[in-house]
């Protein structure tokens, strides 16, 4: 019941934001009724991230912190479906991640999306290549399917976190949501105070968005390992390795091991 309330309070917002994607311009929707707002509407401002292809959007009202994460960047989608996002809000407005939400989390180390065993030199995920239309069906299969499974969310810090994986449905105080919304991977949370162990001592919040990079043994996450300017021997996969999507451009595959993170800080307002 929560969760359909959830779908349908954000629904409105989601598809004002994916339609208008490469526009900053002003958002307007109704707060959530099941954290107990009024029905007073509050203004989004769509913010997009050069460095992590996220558009991101973060209010409030005197009960909850409402974040939205869009991501329309095929590469992106895949890094944040095979390896994980984290959310953390700090309440005293610095980068601490003492509070936060892993979601979705990441696969297992030795699996690629669409299922499979990574090869002994951490190879790509199958649908990691120009392959023309028919990959980009291929891709957007796998996507939908990952989107699916992606079920488990693990709190940190809450009232009442076990630390431990549990289904989203059964996630104590916190909503969350991801779906797949006309090509564009869209994650949803509605975070009430009354969850948080402090509440906020001053006037700003700070939000931190982190979009995990592919872990490889002895990668520190700044770029991929090996391979002439990423820093000697060729990259994973070896030679019959195809580059991503667009034609294997040297920066979309460092792009596959760089950790996101963007923090932003939010005014509280009464």
């Amino acid at each position: 019941m929560l969760q359909k309330k959830f779908c349908s309070g954000l629904i409105a917002f989601t598809l004002v934001l994916i339609s208008t994607i490469r526009s900053t311009a002003q958002v307007a929707i109704s707060t959530p009724e099941q954290v107990g707002s009024s029905n007073r509407e509050m203004s989004f401002k769509p913010v997009f991230d050069d460095d992590a292809s996220t558009w991101y959007a973060v209010n409030h009202d005197d009960k909850a912190l409402y974040i939205h994460v869009a991501i329309k960047d095929s590469l992106q989608k895949r890094k944040v479906l095979q390896n994980g996002m984290e959310l953390w809000i700090d309440v005293k407005g610095r980068k601490n991640k003492e509070t936060g939400i892993l979601f979705p989390l990441g696969e297992k180390a030795n699996i690629y999306p669409g299922g499979g065993n990574r090869n002994a030199a951490g190879g790509p995920p199958p649908f990691f290549n120009n392959s023309g239309t028919k990959g980009v069906k291929n891709e957007d299969s796998v996507i939908k399917q990952l989107v699916a499974t992606k079920r488990q969310a693990t709190l940190k810090g809450f009232n009442n976190a076990s630390g431990q994986p549990l289904d989203i449905s059964q996630l104590q105080g916190v909503t969350i949501n991801l779906q797949l919304q006309h090509e564009t991977l869209v994650y949803d949370a509605i975070i009430p105070f009354a969850s948080l162990p402090q509440q906020p001592a001053k006037t700003t919040v700070s939000i931190g968005i982190v979009e995990n990079g592919i872990e490889l043994p002895g990668f520190g996450g700044d770029g991929p390992p090996g391979g002439d300017e990423f820093g000697g021997g060729p990259p994973p996969g070896g030679g019959g390795m195809m580059g991503p999507p667009g034609g294997g451009d040297s920066d979309d595959f460092k792009r596959l091991f760089q950790i996101n993170v963007i923090w932003y800080k939010i005014k509280l307002h009464s």
